[in-house]
């Protein structure tokens, strides 16, 4: 569903917001929770979607890394990466996330839980 959006935003511009209804996406934490006790994955889609990423074609055995944000380094065309890892449990530890083990600079946790350390 975020990729149709972003479709019709990318063809039409802002001018297309407004226009039509999504629904089934959350706008809300009871809605992220909803959508997690649902599917799982799907919420691991939707929480990469929220920062602009790209999910992993494996979601499973990705060691944590849900999903990756592709940015410009320079004015020559250089690229990196951001590693993202969505958490919808409760009492996440961000420490055991695969960003922090990967080799990449930066790294984009999102949790819905309480954090702990």
């Amino acid at each position: 569903m975020d990729l149709i959006e972003k479709r019709l935003q990318h063809t039409f511009g802002d001018a297309i917001s407004g226009t039509y209804a999504v629904e089934g996406i959350p706008r809300d934490r009871l809605g992220a929770q909803a959508l997690f006790s649902k599917s799982p994955l799907d919420f691991e889609r939707w929480g990469v979607s929220r920062v602009n990423g790209t999910p992993n074609e494996k979601q499973v055995g990705d060691r944590g890394v849900d999903g990756v944000i592709r940015f410009f380094t320079d004015a020559k065309g250089g690229t990196d990466r951001a590693l993202v890892s969505v958490k919808g449990g409760q009492d996440v530890k961000p420490a055991s996330s695969g960003i922090y083990s990967a080799r990449c600079k930066p790294g984009v946790p999102q949790m819905m839980g309480t954090r702990t350390c």
